[in-house]
């Protein structure tokens, strides 16, 4: 991947520049050799190595109801949760905050004729239109994740999300059991 002409690739060359100037504290500053040396160990590491492990997966079951789930969304201060039946190991998908709020938006957003000419109308929501006690799962929340295996290459996760432009990945043990959770961010 990226030969040079002299047929060195970029991962030797920037893997001997972190060599040569490693007693050069000028070339480089700490944050930005942490983040090189990071990068080249990234071929290295498994998906088990960066995964949230499945004790500390914060997740909504597809009965959850969209009230319950804002809460939900409140406490954890993530932007995405796992969804599964009955238990973590019969996983639905994954429910987005973004795709909430539209959800909200779309039904309490005032029709025309409802509101008067001095208050724009894209500013007003009748909140009292939005069914709190809907269930995910009836209200079509649920977004596909990946299911990969723990031995799986972080970089190789990390390009497959990028081409599926899927936010998450479970991690799935050889008995189809769920073992932890990445995202792109870990």
């Amino acid at each position: 991947m990226f030969r040079q002409r002299n047929g060195t690739s970029l991962r030797e060359e920037i893997a001997d520049a972190l060599a040569e100037t490693a007693s050069d504290a000028g070339a480089f500053s700490p944050g930005e050799r942490a983040m090189l040396n990071n990068i080249l160990r990234l071929r290295e590491v498994r998906v088990e190595d960066v995964m949230v492990p499945r004790a500390d997966i914060e997740a909504v079951e597809i009965t959850t109801t969209l009230g319950d789930l804002l809460g939900l969304f409140e406490q954890s201060g993530h932007s995405r949760m796992p969804v599964y039946s009955e238990t973590l190991d019969d996983p639905r998908g994954m429910v987005h905050i973004r795709d909430v709020l539209a959800h909200i938006t779309k039904l309490a957003r005032v029709k025309k004729g409802r509101t008067s000419r001095k208050t724009p109308a894209a500013t007003l929501l009748d909140l009292a239109q939005v069914d709190l006690a809907r269930t995910i799962g009836e209200l079509n929340l649920i977004r596909p994740v990946l299911f990969v295996p723990p031995s799986m290459l972080a970089s190789d996760l990390m390009g497959r999300m990028q081409t599926t432009r899927t936010q998450m990945a479970l991690v799935i043990d050889e008995y189809g059991g769920t073992d932890g959770l990445a995202s792109l961010e870990d």
